[in-house]
């Protein structure tokens, strides 16, 4: 499996109404999108989908009078184990790349999502395509 560079789509006054009135509308246009819900008390929620989708996700937030801003993140999937995070943080480390921002996405008994925005993304997955430590489903 590879890991993936996504583009993260953020958006203020993200109530869960909102956010899942957002989710159909982008279902029905045909984006496979994952959505991450609503943190700080429903002030900002995140959308995760692949680069070349980006342009119809901008048309359906006109269509519903959305600002948002993009960013360029990986997504990763590790396996649920002690230590996973750590060493995918050494493997970038050790390229002498930052991590900016990191969110776990979901988690299951055996399976852990993370986001990470690092300095230098397409280093940071060679640095971890190398390593052999991460994969991507998305």
């Amino acid at each position: 499996m590879e890991n993936k560079i996504l583009i993260k789509l953020s958006f203020f006054n993200s109530t869960y109404t909102r956010v899942a009135e957002i989710y159909r509308l982008l279902d029905t246009i045909g984006l496979r999108v994952m959505i991450l819900p609503p943190i700080n008390c429903g002030k900002r929620a995140f959308i995760l989908l692949p680069k070349n989708d980006l342009k119809k996700a901008r048309n359906a937030f006109d269509k519903l009078n959305i600002q948002a801003k993009d960013e360029e993140v990986l997504m990763i999937t590790l396996d649920n184990k002690i230590g996973a995070i750590a060493d995918i943080s050494r493997d970038i480390r050790d390229k002498n790349i930052s991590i900016r921002h990191a969110v776990l996405a979901d988690i299951s008994l055996s399976q852990a999502y993370l986001i990470l925005e690092c300095s230098d993304n397409r280093l940071a997955l060679k640095a971890m395509t190398t390593s052999k430590r991460a994969s991507s489903e998305f």
